[in-house]
């Protein structure tokens, strides 16, 4: 059942559960697109770093600007930097931009399986558009992966929706300069040393909801579940579907349970 192995998820939708979960603000589309207006030179700034070192090139397509590589496996990968976040949270691209992000040029890695670490590998400019996104609009972006062994009672499920701490500290200049304070800076920086904050972990049930879209409403088991088994530095968090089970927007998806959270 699901991916086995790291992933990234696009829903901007779950932002609104990771606002909650990690305590930092929930913007509205004003704050939210002046922020964005901030980070683009800097997101821009490494797309043309892309092109100059990593052997990326542009391509003219219409209104939009895209950026192709070839991947080592020979598929082409595709990047595009849209001029306003409002582009990211429009329904009806929602199916491109998972193609971009979940199945392209973001590689999410583990660097082991008893390690509780999520993050972007590949060129450093890469994984700096990937977590600027992330520090920008939180949920929107997560990385999954599925821990321990499978049954038939489900598996579970390991998400991350913030960078590292050592990136957040190592890019303090330019997050304060984006995120528009010191405030709104060490709050990120609060939540993304917090574990219980930046990460969930959750049952995963293998069952179906009879739902075209179960990236949305994919069921998770709320018995207690002794984790002993699972040396984490934080307990595991169980969810309700039936009190989290917002509209992911996509017209057919695997089943990915978590990509709600």
């Amino acid at each position: 059942m699901g991916n086995r192995d790291p992933n990234v998820q696009f829903n901007p939708d779950n932002r609104v559960f990771w606002a909650s979960h990690t305590g930092l603000p929930a913007l509205d589309d004003k704050e939210l697109d002046a922020t964005y207006q901030r980070a683009h030179k800097f997101l821009t700034d490494r797309v043309k770093t892309l092109i100059k070192e990593n052997k990326w090139r542009e391509l003219d397509h219409g209104s939009k600007q895209v950026f192709l590589s070839l991947s080592a496996d020979g598929y082409i990968n595709r990047l595009s930097i849209p001029k306003t976040v409002f582009a990211f949270l429009d329904p009806s691209l929602f199916a491109d931009w998972r193609v971009q992000f979940e199945m392209g040029a973001f590689e999410a890695k583990r660097p082991g399986p008893s390690d509780n670490d999520l993050f972007i590998s590949g060129p450093v400019v890469l994984s700096d558009i990937f977590y600027i996104l992330q520090s920008i609009a939180p949920g929107m972006l997560v990385i999954a992966d599925r821990i321990g062994e499978s049954d038939d009672m489900g598996e579970m499920e390991l998400v991350r929706a913030l960078p590292r701490e050592s990136w957040v500290t190592e890019n303090d200049s330019m997050l304060k300069y984006i995120l528009g304070d010191s405030d709104a800076f060490q709050a990120l920086l609060d939540a993304s040393r917090d574990q219980d904050k930046s990460f969930t972990v959750s049952w995963v049930s293998p069952w179906d909801d009879d739902d075209s879209d179960c990236r949305s409403t994919g069921s998770y088991i709320t018995d207690e579940w002794d984790d002993t088994e699972y040396k984490w530095p934080w307990r595991p968090r169980i969810f309700d579907p039936v009190a989290w089970t917002p509209s992911c927007g996509s017209e057919s998806a695997e089943c990915t349970s978590q990509c709600d959270l």
